[in-house]
């Protein structure tokens, strides 16, 4: 599987650790792999591709796109947008550690790719955080 990272920021080193990450993240959910592209972006890209793409006017931690017309479980195949400064912010209000933070915002991400969704219903929510929690637990 490739791994593509562009990294859009001025966060030196960043690019790294998230390949690293992501490659840790795929390996323990068993994905099968197609492409990935992981784009760290600036708070006003973010703002703008979440305003195009979601209809929301805000900065936000991370976006997927997929790029299979359907989103066949265990595959992943697309582009995840991610704003470090926002998942600073976030950190920073949690009490969190940035790493921390970007870990589970990745993970967020390439379960969005791998198929899951939180905001159909109540059920597939559950099934997404619980899946997270278990791939975070095992990334610590």
């Amino acid at each position: 599987m490739a791994i593509e990272i562009v990294n859009f920021t001025r966060q030196i080193g960043l690019k790294k650790k998230v390949a690293v990450l992501a490659a840790k993240i795929i390996k323990l959910t068993r994905a099968q792999g197609k492409d990935l592209s992981l784009v760290l972006v600036g708070e006003q890209r973010m703002r703008s591709i979440n305003h195009q793409w979601r209809k929301q006017d805000q900065v936000t931690d991370v976006l997927s796109f997929s790029w299979a017309e359907k989103k066949p479980k265990g595959v992943v195949s697309g582009e995840i947008f991610i704003c470090p400064r926002q998942i600073a912010r976030q950190a920073k209000a949690t009490r969190e550690d940035f790493q921390v933070e970007l870990t589970r915002i990745l993970v967020h991400g390439i379960l969005h790719l791998l198929g899951y969704d939180h905001e159909q219903n109540k059920v597939e929510a559950e099934l997404m955080l619980e899946k997270q929690e278990q791939l975070l637990k095992k990334l610590k």
